[in-house]
């Protein structure tokens, strides 16, 4: 995420923006409409870290659904989203398919719903605050996985009764991490129904479940779950 201050920062991501959904996608690619290109991430935006409904997006967009598809493929290779596809062993028939689709970087984002700093406060846009905040935690993950030793899928559940989780992790081996993201700096157990879901119906095989949060301190809900300040993504 860039830090630069104020007009500066802004004008970095404008540039930025301009030059991958202009020149780069027009390089890469013969789409007939890559000038409406630039639509597509900010609408993608406004419900970022949000099940993708593509009938939803092309009406938005005033896009035609059938020739969506190969603008939101553009845009994963051009590393500026990424999908997190909908995790499921068959838990439940309520379990929701559809895959999240989020920005990779965070001030991006906010940068395309022209959103400062303050306008995507808790205070200022709680919804708009926890959105961009989980969108964060995905792009992070994503780029620590790079280096991890461990190897794992990042994808997200949710059930239409139990709720859902933000984030889920899984091994090739099976071994399964829930991560919650919440905006506010004092969970709540109910936070945690989720987590508490999965550990239940998975057993041994669901080794944590962290509500990371913006606080500073630590609270445990139950065996193996546990909300953590923010900062644990960036900790030894």
């Amino acid at each position: 995420m860039n830090r630069a201050p104020g007009r500066r920062r802004d004008l970095w991501f404008y540039n930025y923006a301009n030059a991958i959904l202009r020149r780069e996608a027009e390089d890469i690619s013969n789409l007939q409409r890559i000038t409406e290109l630039p639509v597509i991430p900010r609408m993608l935006t406004a419900r970022s870290s949000g099940e993708l409904n593509v009938a939803d997006l092309a009406r938005d967009t005033n896009i035609p659904q059938r020739t969506l598809t190969p603008y939101l493929e553009l845009l994963q290779t051009l590393y500026l989203t990424q999908n997190i596809p909908a995790w499921t062993t068959n838990l439940s028939k309520r379990v929701v398919s559809r895959p999240k689709v989020s920005l990779l970087d965070a001030g991006l984002a906010a940068r395309l719903m022209n959103v400062s700093s303050k306008g995507a406060s808790l205070d200022a846009n709680p919804n708009l605050a926890g959105g961009l905040l989980e969108t964060f935690v995905a792009g992070e993950i994503r780029r620590q996985s790079t280096w991890s030793n461990e190897t794992a899928r990042l994808t997200h559940f949710r059930d239409q009764y139990v709720g859902e989780v933000d984030l889920v992790l899984e091994t090739s081996d099976g071994r399964v991490v829930g991560v919650e993201v919440k905006s506010n700096s004092n969970p709540t157990v109910k936070d945690a129904k989720g987590l508490s879901f999965l550990r239940e119906k998975l057993g041994s095989r669901f080794v944590a479940g962290f509500i990371l949060h913006t606080g500073s301190n630590s609270a445990f809900f139950g065996d193996r779950v546990a909300a953590v300040p923010m900062d644990i993504l960036w900790r030894a």
